[in-house]
């Protein structure tokens, strides 16, 4: 009996205290969200202010002649190094003068070396067009047309490597363990000191799998095929070329598909390392991921156009390629497109520890904090104040007809690869082009060391 009017005398009172209860939660909830919403706008608006403060806007360009068709750009902590025809070239006053100083040598050929106040040359051991290069700490490592490779631990003496291979080679990466070297027909080799190397290459598609990819894009045409008859009827232009653009990109990628149907797989361009994975990108939108270089799996891309170059940061690979395109990934697995806002080719892409920057086709640079959202850049040309900059390039037979041509028109020259080099981007492209941004004095965040994945 003192039990049960216990139980009804404490009743009301348990629901009263539920019922403060419950309140107390959708108050503390409701400040909570309050807070989160306060705390997201002022994120937001210090991103906007960042970015401004943080995107390098002021680029400048100017010639320099001691090294005919650079085609790629490392910072090795102390100088810039830049990879051409036969050769290497080394800015050994890069901190105390950033002006690079337009002053080559006509008589240096392919077996000598040469020397401006800016740069010096050095022959890298064979008669090869160089593609890139890598430094490890304490040995440069370049790659190149017909399997050429060579090393150098100073980059003043260079011995050529065994390959195993007679393909292309374009890209190089160093992951802290091992490099990892890309090129044609998906040849892949993999060396941990750089002198030997094992081959871990494709060997193309197998037939299914190109069965699919045909089938899949005559699919894709056929309903494009549909849609153009339906917008004729309709007679909306706009509509109508968009489509039959995409039915004749469609097409080329069917021809291409068919090309290595008969045996012939595509290739490489570029290979990167984000701390866990290397990715490696190339022809038809091709993406393959590995955590050792051993062994590689085919991912997604979420397009079909070729892929040039790519990097790590900002916790996501971004990987560029033709037609302005951009695909970007935070695990290497997923990517996803997004708007460059160019139609240019885009050839190469590096990371500065608070922004990308991205070069290409005509003088195209682009910018952005995050990789999401990219802004366009303009170049400034300096004028060379020595006479003989204006020197024919051997190599280059319209160099006169082009004289003067940015000037008038803006910089148009084709930027082919881009670092990130003491405080600034330094970019190289075709008739012997140097491109650097403005200054950013901003001290880097200290890199975390890497780890051999098991």
């Amino acid at each position: 009996m003192v039990a049960s009017r216990f139980r009804k005398i404490n009743t009301p009172l348990f629901t009263v205290l539920i019922l403060c209860w419950l309140i107390i939660c959708l108050f503390l909830l409701g400040q909570t969200s309050v807070l989160a919403e306060e705390l997201e706008e002022e994120q937001e608006a210090g991103q906007e202010t960042g970015e401004a403060e943080h995107l390098p806007l002021v680029w400048e360009a100017e010639k320099t002649g001691v090294l005919n068709r650079p085609s790629a750009i490392l910072w090795d902590g102390d100088r810039l190094i830049k990879t051409g025809v036969f050769s290497i070239a080394f800015s050994f006053d890069f901190d105390s003068d950033p002006e690079l100083d337009p002053d080559p040598d006509p008589d240096s050929g392919p077996d000598s070396d040469s020397e401006t106040d800016t740069w010096k040359k050095r022959y890298a051991g064979a008669l090869s067009t160089l593609s890139d290069l890598a430094w490890n700490g304490s040995s440069y490592v370049v790659v190149g047309y017909d399997g050429h490779i060579a090393s150098s631990p100073d980059g003043e003496e260079w011995t050529g490597q065994e390959s195993g291979t007679g393909e292309r080679l374009r890209g190089i990466s160093w992951n802290g363990f091992r490099f990892v070297a890309v090129g044609d027909k998906k040849t892949i080799l993999v060396s941990t000191t750089g002198s030997r190397w094992n081959d871990r290459s494709f060997s193309g598609y197998s037939e299914d799998e190109l069965e699919r990819k045909l089938e899949r894009i005559e699919n894709e045409i056929e309903i494009i095929d549909r849609a153009i008859r339906r917008l004729n009827q309709q007679v909306d232009a706009r509509l109508l070329q968009y489509q039959e653009n995409e039915r004749k990109r469609l097409e080329n990628e069917q021809s291409r598909l068919e090309d290595l149907l008969d045996g012939e797989p595509a290739a490489l361009h570029d290979v990167a390392w984000n701390g866990r994975l290397f990715a490696a990108v190339g022809d038809e939108g091709n993406i393959y991921t590995s955590s050792r270089g051993h062994s590689w799996t085919e991912r997604r891309s979420s397009t079909v156009r070729d892929l040039y170059g790519i990097t790590w940061g900002e916790g996501r690979f971004v990987a560029v390629g033709s037609g302005g395109r951009i695909v970007t990934s935070i695990n290497g697995m997923h990517w996803q497109r997004v708007d460059s806002g160019t139609e240019e080719n885009l050839y190469d892409a590096a990371w500065s520890s608070y922004e990308f920057a991205v070069v290409g086709e005509k003088g195209t640079i682009l910018v952005s904090s995050c990789g999401l959202e990219w802004e366009q850049v303009e170049i400034t040309v300096i004028e060379a104040e020595d006479e003989n900059d204006k020197g024919k390039d051997e190599n280059d037979e319209t160099n006169n007809e082009t004289e003067g041509e940015d000037k008038e028109e803006g910089f148009s020259k084709s930027l082919y690869s881009i670092t990130w080099a003491d405080h600034r981007f330094v970019a190289v492209g075709e008739r012997n082009m140097v491109v650097q941004s403005e200054v950013m004095e901003r001290d880097d965040p200290a890199a975390g060391e890497d780890a051999d994945p098991e």
